[in-house]
C-alpha cells in the first residue's frame, strides 16, 4: 500500500509522535523506510504477550532469537519411553516372579 510523502508526514507525527521539522528535512524512501521500521517495532509489540509490562519511557528490549532445535526433544522422547519400558519391565519382573 503505497502512500504519499505528505500521508506518511502525518502518520509519522500525530501516530509516533516526529517532530515535522524532522520529517521535512526527510526524502520519501527515508519516510517510507521509517514508517516501515515503526509499523514492524509495532506489529512486534502487538504480538508479544509481555506488552502488559512495557513502560513507555524505558527502551523497547530488543528480539531475541531463540537457537533450539528438534534434536533435543527426541532424546527427552526417548529417554522418557526407555524409562517407561524399563519401569514397565521391572514390574513384569516383580510380578511374575515366585
Amino acid at each position: 500500500m503505497n502512500k504519499t510523502e505528505s500521508e506518511l508526514k502525518e502518520i509519522l507525527n500525530y501516530k509516533y509522535k516526529f517532530e515535522i521539522e524532522y520529517l521535512n528535512k526527510l526524502t520519501y524512501e527515508q519516510l517510507q523506510e521509517l514508517y516501515d521500521q515503526k509499523e514492524k517495532e509495532e506489529i512486534a509489540l502487538a504480538k508479544n504477550p509481555n506488552k502488559f509490562w512495557y513502560i513507555k519511557s524505558l527502551p523497547v528490549p530488543k528480539e531475541v532469537k531463540t537457537k533450539t532445535s528438534s534434536k533435543a526433544g527426541i532424546w527427552v522422547f526417548v529417554a522418557f519411553c526407555l524409562v517407561l519400558l524399563s519401569v514397565f519391565i521391572i514390574f513384569m519382573v516383580l510380578a511374575f516372579w515366585n
